[in-house]
């Protein structure tokens, strides 16, 4: 499977749960995750190991939008200019 996010987005993923579920996991596990910039720069985040933006959940700001006894959560991820300059300097060629 694969999905494309084009540059100016940015990766929401919500949870909910009591404490310890404050962390996300594997939210790509299944997929394929491509950057789409200007129509013209594709970035592969899993295969680079050195920059995976939204592949890795460390990268996410948690925002905890409300606690007991209703627990929610928001991870978010911003893509950035250095992002993009990073996806131009490393493009994905293809398969």
């Amino acid at each position: 499977m694969c999905e494309e996010i084009v540059s100016g987005d940015s990766v929401i993923y919500h949870t909910n749960g009591e404490g310890s579920y404050s962390t996300m996991y594997d939210l790509f596990s299944d997929k394929q995750v491509y950057l789409l910039f200007d129509d013209s720069v594709k970035y592969d985040c899993l295969s680079n190991k050195n920059h995976e933006m939204i592949a890795l959940d460390r990268n996410y700001k948690l925002d905890v939008i409300s606690e007991y006894p209703d627990y929610y959560y928001e991870f978010r991820y911003v893509i950035t200019e250095e992002d993009y300059e990073y996806a131009k300097a490393h493009p994905y060629k293809g398969e």
